[in-house]
């Protein structure tokens, strides 16, 4: 096998470090393989406050301690869809109890 500190990786995992942005912001990622240096990938990821969520179940209703698994997806406040929630923490509540 290969070493995995050389070898290339198909996935790369980039955090915000600022706690909260008021409009959204763009960074440059730029990737180099170690054993070309020529060789050089660049993309630009933009990091924005989630305006809206929406949950997605496979079924109409969850009953008490049945297993369902939720699909969420986040869009910031002009209809882009956030490619990944990773490592995002939610707080849930229920405006209307009536739906319970």
């Amino acid at each position: 096998g290969q070493d995995p500190e050389v070898s290339c990786q198909p996935v790369a995992v980039v955090r915000s470090v600022v706690p909260d942005v008021l409009l959204p912001e763009k960074a440059l990622v730029v990737a180099r393989d170690v054993g070309s240096p020529d060789i050089e990938l660049r993309t630009e990821v933009y990091v924005s406050r989630i305006a809206s969520i929406e949950v997605e179940t496979q079924v109409r209703r969850v009953n008490v301690e049945d297993v369902e698994t939720l699909t969420v997806r986040a869009y910031d406040d002009e209809g882009n869809v956030f490619s990944s929630l990773e490592g995002l923490s939610f707080r849930w509540s229920v405006r209307d109890p009536g739906v319970l």
